[in-house]
């Protein structure tokens, strides 16, 4: 799987750890092959309490675009990891937000980059990072989760 990510690693991919315990994650765009077969097993091992959560229209397209003889690609979906399509309104729900739970600490990154090769490697996207048991850290996450509910 190493043909997804270039040598140089990007920030949202630097949350992907083996020491994850949980992550959630908002993004408008998902390539479940990235996420299923390289991002997921780069988290740690199960149990993960892993969430996404992503634009429905787009969820919808993508799910129609696998090709038959790929739907196995579906399998952790809904089993291991959780996967939910959002409408918010009459818009697309576009946000992209990436909390990283370890046993000690959490990191949460908000900014432009999907879960996607894209979005996570290739993109020149911007992300700002907040590591929780700081003073910008702490009400940010805070901040970040009472927004999720």
């Amino acid at each position: 799987m190493t043909e997804y990510l270039s040598s140089s690693i990007r920030p949202v991919a630097e949350l992907f750890q083996g020491d994850c315990v949980a992550l959630w994650a908002t993004t408008y765009n998902i390539e479940l092959n990235f996420f299923n077969e390289y991002l997921l097993r780069r988290l740690g091992d199960s149990p993960i309490n892993a969430v996404v959560l992503t634009d429905r229209r787009r969820l919808n397209e993508s799910l129609a675009a696998i090709p038959a003889d790929r739907l196995d690609a579906l399998g952790p979906v809904n089993r291991r990891w959780l996967l939910r399509g959002l409408q918010v309104g009459s818009g697309r729900f576009h946000p992209k937000s990436y909390l990283a739970v370890r046993r000690r600490h959490s990191t949460l990154m908000v900014g432009s980059g999907n879960l996607s090769t894209y979005g996570v490697n290739s993109g020149r996207e911007v992300f700002t990072e907040f590591e929780s048991g700081t003073p910008i850290g702490d009400p940010a996450i805070a901040t970040w989760r009472a927004g999720m509910r």
